[in-house]
């Protein structure tokens, strides 16, 4: 992240590596939180205007000494329940239970009526933090704007604690297929449209890969092959 401010070029190709950029969405911390609240849609900020007048509910931050099992588990259940499957390996979810436990990561909870229904999990690095991933209980998500609460208190949180970027993880994209090695389904569309109504900086994300095997190089040329076309059919 430091780099995409320092660099205008992708320094990995000054190692004979292939330029293989995608984008990232970015919401800088610094601003303060009416300019915050402008930048967001108007429908994103009509929602948590009008949830949070009521204020009848309650967010929870968990991490280190303070990491519970038992409401992670909460988490990855919500996970599976959102996703309607397991959709990565038990060790993805222990891992992230461990980065909780070191301080490398929080949980955000959001409890409505006594409920934890909105989960969102976050990791920290210096002065940058990743939300990467997020799910809530599906009976909840048409009566109440779960995500957008979360979204916006982790804003003050990371503010209040003096992080300066709140990165999103992907996708991040506009297209199907927005270049080598960066693609998405429809699915990924419209995750990327509901993320950009957080009015996030779009910025370029520095890639490359360098191959050494002819094969893998073939098989990753007919796979950009075959998706292109299937966008110009």
């Amino acid at each position: 992240l430091i780099s995409i401010y320092e660099h205008h070029y992708n320094k990995l190709t000054d190692y004979k590596y292939l330029n293989v950029n995608s984008t990232s969405y970015l919401i800088d911390l610094r601003i303060t939180k009416n300019q915050f609240l402008l930048n967001l849609n108007q429908s994103t900020r009509h929602s948590i205007k009008k949830f949070i007048e009521r204020n009848e509910y309650e967010v929870k931050f968990i991490k280190g000494k303070d990491s519970s099992k038992k409401i992670f588990d909460a988490y990855q259940n919500a996970h599976f329940r959102s996703a309607g499957r397991k959709t990565r390996s038990q060790a993805t979810f222990d891992l992230q239970f461990k980065m909780m436990q070191n301080d490398e990561a929080f949980l955000t909870v959001l409890n409505l009526k006594g409920i934890d229904m909105g989960f969102l999990f976050t990791s920290t690095f210096q002065n940058t933090a990743c939300l990467f991933s997020i799910a809530n209980l599906p009976e909840y998500e048409k009566e109440y704007p779960i995500y957008k609460i979360m979204i916006y208190e982790i804003f003050n949180y990371l503010k209040k604690h003096r992080y300066q970027y709140a990165l999103f993880g992907r996708p991040s994209t506009k297209n199907l297929v927005q270049g080598f090695l960066d693609y998405t389904d429809e699915k990924g569309l419209s995750i990327s449209k509901y993320k950009r109504g957080y009015g996030p900086n779009i910025l370029e994300n520095f890639r490359g890969i360098k191959y050494f095997d002819k094969d893998c190089l073939i098989e990753d040329l007919d796979n950009f092959k075959s998706r292109t076309l299937e966008v110009i059919k």
